[in-house]
């Protein structure tokens, strides 16, 4: 990306971003309930694809896989399930991908070796669209959820694991993807990349631990 479409995108960001945790004050849940996708049915984890690199060996890093960092990917096979689309990428050539585009995430620490980023964010708002030709929005507030939701949409989310796993020593993030609710319980319905089974998380919990958000249209 050429540097002053780099700052742009930065400052894009850092507004969807503000805006975002801003609007977490005036969340407003659906009235019923909501399945976008068969709850009851099965669907891939990243947990299967131990042996599947996801590393860029030339910034040092000779153990990262998709079952260790590869969360988004498997998010992204889940947007071509949920769309019916038929991107042509498995996760091991999605991987590949990745890896091969520079959307594997490394940072140049001072000593001079390189700190592991994961997925780069940028791979929702350029990647994803390219290749399967969905529209994809970043999210300026947390209702926009419901609205994806409604319009059998597939909203996004990067999540603080400190909250979203209850675990505080964490400084990683995880991606997962909603699709439905049900304000009676006052859950999300979403998919996990940790597990077969769609998840239920009470809305205050995956709130309190979003970072960004994308919303996947194809209108």
């Amino acid at each position: 990306m050429p540097p002053q479409d780099y700052e742009i995108y930065k400052k894009e960001v850092e507004t969807a971003q503000a805006d975002l945790q801003a609007s977490l004050a005036n969340f407003k849940p659906l009235s019923g309930h909501y399945e976008n996708v068969d709850i009851t049915k099965s669907y891939d984890t990243q947990g299967r694809y131990e042996s599947i690199p996801f590393r860029d060996e030339s910034k040092g890093d000779f153990t990262s896989t998709v079952a260790s960092s590869g969360c988004g990917l498997l998010v992204t096979t889940f947007i071509d399930y949920f769309f019916c689309i038929p991107m042509g990428f498995d996760v091991p050539k999605l991987a590949k991908k990745g890896v091969e585009l520079g959307y594997r995430g490394y940072k140049k620490m001072a000593d001079g070796t390189w700190k592991k980023m994961g997925l780069l964010h940028a791979w929702f708002d350029r990647f994803v669209p390219s290749y399967t030709g969905l529209k994809s929005t970043m999210l300026h507030s947390i209702n926009e959820v419901n609205e994806a939701i409604l319009n059998q949409n597939l909203a996004i989310l990067l999540v603080r694991c400190s909250i979203y796993n209850d675990t505080p020593e964490s400084t990683e993030s995880h991606f997962v993807a909603i699709v439905g609710s049900d304000d009676d319980e006052g859950v999300y319905y979403l998919y996990d990349p940790n597990y077969e089974n769609i998840c239920t998380v009470p809305y205050y919990k995956v709130n309190k631990a979003v970072r960004k958000g994308w919303v996947l249209s194809d209108d």
